[in-house]
């Protein structure tokens, strides 16, 4: 929960991010990130969420902060996107214009609306020691999320980096990057041989001469991998789907039938009730 940004530019549900013009709405210092028992950091997942969620410093937009759950998340949660946008209307609903966070008073009515009504100390208590991650008293929707659906911050930087497609495109970049790792095993081995060869002596010579066959005979095979491994990727690449993407298109295509269906209803009833009418000798 960031501290709130407010300025000229209010609007958010499309944006990504706070405009970088936003004056902040309140004087306290920026607190950093702390660790929850719920909320596990290691400083390495710390720095890593911050940048997820954070870029530039400026919180995330709400719509912003579900992608980017869903990225994370998509494994587990893919078939309840509907109820993750759900989640996301009505937490905007309760977003004060030009801020992108709840206040206590807000989350509070956001989970007795979701049916989880809690009191205020104990929620103040909850908010500070399992939800509030970044330590302002406030709650972001990724927040929201993390504590709604019980996944600590470890989790959500494990899955949102974690490559995402079809198959095909995963085991094509699993075949890529292990030619990369055998790669980088050499280069480095080389990189030890040169440094090595510098102390001269025996060791010196031994490494120089080593180094020497190593360039001489250098591995035609991993080269080849290495060549039919990045066209394989690069096919793959243009066949991979994004399952969030597809799943966000699956949603929206419900919601366009729903609402087809429901146009549908609406204009049988107007004819049948105008048929009825006219029976009746009605205008």
């Amino acid at each position: 929960a960031k501290g709130a940004w407010r300025g000229e530019n209010r609007v958010f549900r499309s944006g990504s991010v706070v405009p970088t013009t936003a004056v902040q709405s309140h004087t306290r210092a920026r607190p950093s990130l702390h660790a929850s028992a719920k909320m596990p950091f290691t400083p390495e997942s710390q720095k890593k969420f911050k940048a997820i969620v954070m870029p530039g410093d400026e919180h995330l937009s709400a719509e912003a902060a579900c992608d980017a759950f869903m990225k994370a998340f998509i494994t587990s949660f893919g078939s309840r996107v509907k109820e993750i946008y759900e989640l996301l209307d009505k937490f905007n609903d309760l977003v004060k214009p030009g801020f992108v966070e709840l206040e206590v008073n807000e989350s509070l009515m956001l989970l007795e609306r979701l049916g989880r009504t809690i009191d205020k100390p104990s929620f103040t208590k909850k908010l500070k020691a399992d939800i509030d991650i970044d330590g302002t008293g406030k709650m972001s929707f990724i927040e929201f999320l993390l504590y709604y659906y019980e996944q600590d911050v470890v989790a959500f930087v494990k899955g949102y980096e974690e490559p995402r497609g079809t198959p095909e495109y995963l085991a094509a970049l699993k075949a890529f990057n292990e030619v990369a790792a055998r790669k980088k095993v050499i280069h480095d081995k080389m990189a030890k041989l040169e440094e090595d060869s510098k102390a001269g002596g025996v060791k010196g010579n031994r490494a120089k001469a080593e180094l020497e066959q190593m360039k001489a005979t250098p591995d035609d095979e991993l080269k080849q991998l290495e060549i039919r491994a990045g066209v394989a990727l690069k096919k793959a690449e243009k066949n991979n789907v994004d399952p969030v993407e597809e799943e966000k298109k699956k949603e929206a295509a419900a919601k366009a039938a729903e609402q087809e269906a429901a146009d549908k209803k609406r204009a049988e009833a107007r004819a049948s009730m105008k048929a009825r009418q006219a029976a009746m000798g009605l205008k």
